[in-house]
């Protein structure tokens, strides 16, 4: 057998050489193009294997020494600005077989030859994000993107990844190894027609706030989670436009909103008032009504958006903070204040239910995130929800609802440490 297996390499090794042209005699040329011909095959078989990942993977995947000569890596200028910590964490991504097996991610099978082979999922791109080191994985026959878990993956990889499908049959892994928070620029510079910068999202990127074809938001943290800031940013960009104009009413009864005035059609900081504000509740419940009957004959158009809004005809911004000081009856003595307070919650949910076609809009802004203070059908009917910082998942659900299924806990604004404004 010895013999026979040396025989055969040595017939191989002549062949190849007679391929290259060395020295092949006379009568020998059809086993010099025989050896070309392997010499052809040879390299487009390794080019095929360097260049296609599934195949790459198969065919060296279970050579852990190969697999990693050939696994992707960062430009060498993206891996120079690489922390020690992002190193050593890419170095653990880049190697799914020393963690897959702990995160149930391998599959067994039954080759040709009757040997049971385990396969993982295979490394086919490396990148950085704003978050931190991510690695992309295309998933071996039998498994789906379902099957990754981040739970699992975070286990066994030792760190917080977060893990995002990419197309049908891959998933991109995450290490959270940076703040994208961190040093971002304050968003500005915002209109009425390209939207108004109002944070940062996780990606680093500007987070838009857009009113058009809404009708209303809510906004609830405890005090001082950057609620009435985070008003006041986005009204004071929008000052800038003539097209848009501002209704005021502060539940605080101070004059955090002073500043607004002289832009302002109105300004109410009498938080104890409540006939003025009904009052007034009423005026823009009227000019709602007069837009919606008449806006189709006057601009050529049934909804406000459609026509644009002008300065002879602006979009109208109604802010009602601490709107608990209106809508809550728990927050009054007399009878008739309770039904004056119910009242204007009834007024307010019908601007926002109808105010979308009207070019109105009202952002309820709250320090008591509770069914009683923003009522359930002001809610229902508010397309944006803004959490700052609360203490409670009850409170968590008064502003944003329910939380959709496969939500991470991380989103929680309950996690929004007491040191950072905003919210989610």
């Amino acid at each position: 057998m010895n013999k026979f297996i040396t025989f055969t390499v040595v017939a191989l090794m002549s062949v190849l050489l007679l391929g290259f042209g060395f020295g092949a005699p006379s009568g020998m040329e059809s086993v010099a193009l025989v050896g070309r011909i392997f010499w052809v095959v040879l390299i487009l078989g390794v080019v095929l294997v360097a260049a296609v990942p599934a195949l790459r993977h198969r065919v060296l995947g279970r050579s852990r020494l190969l697999g990693r000569l050939v696994a992707p890596r960062l430009p060498r200028a993206q891996s120079a600005a690489l922390s020690a910590r992002e190193r050593k964490v890419l170095g653990v991504l880049r190697r799914p077989e020393s963690w897959a097996q702990s995160a149930g991610l391998t599959r067994e099978s039954v080759d040709r030859k009757g040997q049971r082979v385990r396969e993982w999922p295979a490394l086919v791109g490396v990148t950085m994000t704003t978050l931190g080191p991510a690695a992309r994985f295309a998933n071996p026959a039998g498994m789906t993107v379902a099957d990754w878990d981040e739970a699992r993956v975070s286990s066994a990889v030792g760190f917080h990844v977060e893990i995002s499908t990419v197309g049908a049959s891959s998933v991109l892994v995450t290490a959270r190894t940076r703040d994208p928070f961190k040093d971002a620029p304050k968003a500005s510079g915002g209109s009425l027609s390209a939207g108004i910068p109002c944070g940062i999202q996780e990606d680093g990127k500007p987070l838009l706030a857009s009113f058009a074809n809404q009708s209303g938001a809510v906004v609830g943290g405890v005090p001082g989670s950057g609620k009435s800031a985070g008003a006041t940013s986005i009204i004071a960009q929008l000052c800038a436009d003539p097209a848009a104009q501002f209704v005021v009413i502060d539940g605080k009864g101070g004059s955090d909103w002073a500043w607004v005035a002289p832009r302002a059609a109105l300004l109410n900081t009498d938080d104890e008032d409540l006939e003025a504000v009904k009052a007034q509740l009423l005026a823009l419940t009227g000019l709602m009504r007069w837009r919606l009957q008449t806006q189709k004959e006057r601009r050529g158009a049934s909804n406000f958006w459609h026509a644009g809004a002008t300065v002879d005809d602006p979009f109208v911004l109604v802010v009602i903070d601490e709107c608990q000081s209106f809508f809550d009856p728990k927050e009054h003595m007399t009878k008739a204040a309770k039904e004056l307070s119910q009242e204007i919650a009834a007024l307010t949910v019908n601007l926002v239910k109808k105010g979308r076609s009207a070019g109105l809009f009202v952002l309820s802004i709250t320090q008591k995130p509770t069914s009683d203070s923003i009522p359930s059908a002001l809610s229902a009917n508010c397309g944006v929800k803004w959490a700052c910082r609360v203490e409670t998942r009850a409170a968590e659900e008064s502003i944003l609802g329910a939380r959709p299924d496969g939500t991470p806990d991380s989103a929680s604004p309950t996690l929004i440490p007491e040191t950072r404004p905003g919210g989610v």
